[in-house]
């Protein structure tokens, strides 16, 4: 093949298709289906790995939505109680300090 090109000169060269298969080809076809189906398969596993972190976040935030909802409530709950505290104090300083 190299003879064929040695002669001809630059502007008349060109690669010609060969439409001849032998192993090479077939082996090539062979292994880039087995990649595609092994990509395909690492990308169904993947997806199914991402889905199941995307759950356990969800349940994570849920959980972390109640507790803060409950610390709201306890500070409200605190908020009162200091509250009547505080009135309770006072009268009491007053009737401490009445004559």
């Amino acid at each position: 093949m190299a003879d064929e090109y040695r002669f001809q000169s630059d502007s008349t060269r060109r690669p010609r298709f060969d439409p001849t298969i032998n192993l090479g080809h077939i082996l090539t076809a062979i292994m880039m289906g087995a990649a595609l189906v092994t990509m395909w398969a690492n990308q169904k596993v993947a997806q199914a790995d991402s889905d199941s972190r995307i759950r356990v976040l969800e349940k994570s935030q849920t959980r972390i939505d109640d507790t803060v909802s409950k610390l709201a409530d306890n500070a409200a709950a605190s908020q009162r109680t200091q509250d009547k505290l505080s009135l309770t104090l006072e009268y009491l300083a007053k009737q401490v300090t009445k004559p």
